[in-house]
Formats: structure tokens, sequence, C-alpha cells
């Protein structure tokens, strides 16, 4: 499979090309959230099944401190805030106003309903953490990344 990921302000673009199935899907969105990968597998899902992923069950939470701050951070970011304390702050620059210019198109999930963690790994001291969120208007994928310090260094939604 080849892919590309473009995009600008205020829009979304993804080409994926799946040469062994001669199937090229391309998505462009009038919207920068992120949703163009995903929507261009899913078109590509409903051509090639086996392209389906296996859907991830929830694993055992071994630190339920650290899901309810994460939880609380996307509860907040659904509302348009964030507190810039808890990402890393390099990252905080460009993550947060990021965030906060989304307010409009968070809000549109409604409220936050369930939160289960699907996968956690450590490398290096860094940790990812993948959650299933369950919001009034949609399922989404959501993915932390944090440093070894626990400072937020990445945040990605994606529907599910």
């Amino acid at each position: 499979m080849c892919s590309s990921d473009l995009g600008i302000d205020g829009f979304s673009t993804y080409i994926a090309r799946f040469v062994e199935d001669s199937l090229t899907v391309i998505v462009l969105l009038n919207e920068e959230t992120g949703g163009a990968e995903r929507l261009a597998f899913k078109i590509a899902e409903v051509y090639v099944p086996a392209l389906q992923e296996p859907v991830k069950k929830e694993i055992a939470d071994s630190n339920p401190k650290l899901t309810k701050m994460l939880k609380e951070v996307l509860s907040e970011a659904v509302q348009g805030r964030a507190n810039s304390d808890l990402f890393d702050p390099e990252v905080a620059k460009t993550l947060v106003p990021r965030i906060l210019s989304s307010k409009a198109q968070l809000s549109s999930l409604g409220s936050l309903k369930g939160f289960v963690l699907l996968s956690h790994e450590e490398k290096e001291g860094n940790t990812r953490k993948e959650y299933r969120a369950t919001f009034q208007g949609m399922v989404a994928r959501v993915t932390f990344s944090l440093n070894k310090e626990g400072k937020l260094t990445g945040l990605m939604l994606r529907p599910e």
C-alpha cells in the first residue's frame, strides 16, 4: 500500500493506493479533524473486506489515575478547553491552540459517555495509550502520547 496525507488549514486529504488490490481511494474533506485517513480505509474495506481491522477489545487498566486524567483532557478538549500545564511545553505551543480553535468541531461530538483502554505501549520511557471514546454523536479511537515526565506530547482522535 502507498499513501499520502496532505492538507492545509481547514482541510484534510488522504490518498491510499492498494496496489495488490488494484484500488485507489482519494478523500478530500472540508475540515481538518484528521478523519480523511480513517474514511479512506473504511471506503477501501467496502471493496476489499480483507482490509477490515479487527475489533479491539478493552484491556485491564494498570494505571486508572492516568486514565482519569486523560479522560478529563479529552472532556475538556470537547468543550474547547485545554490545560497547557499537562502538555510538554514545546508541544503545547501548537497543540493547545489547535484544540482551542477546534471547539466547534469537537463540541459537535456531544458529551463523553464512555472511555475504555484498548492498548498500552511503553518505549524508552515514553507512553502511548489508545482508548475507545464513546460520545453522544459517535465512537472514536483516541491516542495519547506522553513523554518520560508524564507530559502529553500527542493527542489524536479518529472515528472508529
